[in-house]
């Protein structure tokens, strides 16, 4: 039996849809995005200006975590958060952000809003490169 066979005769043994899991890798070949990782760096020019600011966060990450699990990049994306939460509005830089968006950002806005730049940023990029690369699509 071929595979195409196999194929069909398993999806013809459930009641329910089937779906195809397209992983992360398949956005970084094809758009040309970030990894988890990259996507961290990015953000992390939001956080500091410091050259070096990412190295050491990675080297606090490895503190917390066991380098050998998967979890290092989410661990760094954490310290980052916690350090734009508490410096997001003492930055002079984000003032301008602050006072254009103040239902964002003001008094009242909810306090887990403060990646709000660089995913903003990111959504955009992401938003770009799809458009571009479906109307390629479109017209070949």
């Amino acid at each position: 039996m071929n595979i195409k066979e196999e194929l069909i005769k398993i999806l013809n043994q459930t009641h329910t849809a089937p779906f195809l899991f397209i992983g992360s890798g398949f956005t970084r070949r094809y758009l040309g995005l970030p990894t988890y990782l990259e996507l961290s760096q990015e953000a992390g020019k939001y956080a500091s200006d410091k050259k070096y600011y990412f190295k050491s966060l990675s080297s606090k990450a490895r503190q917390h975590v066991d380098s050998k699990d998967n979890l290092i990049a989410p661990e760094i994306a954490q310290l980052m958060k916690d350090e734009i939460d508490y410096n997001f509005y003492e930055q002079e830089r984000y003032h301008p952000l602050i006072e254009k968006h103040p239902d964002v950002f003001g008094e009242t806005a909810d306090d887990n809003i403060a990646l709000s730049p660089p995913i903003t940023t990111f959504f955009s990029k992401l938003y770009s490169k799809i458009s571009q690369f479906t109307k390629g699509k479109k017209n070949s």
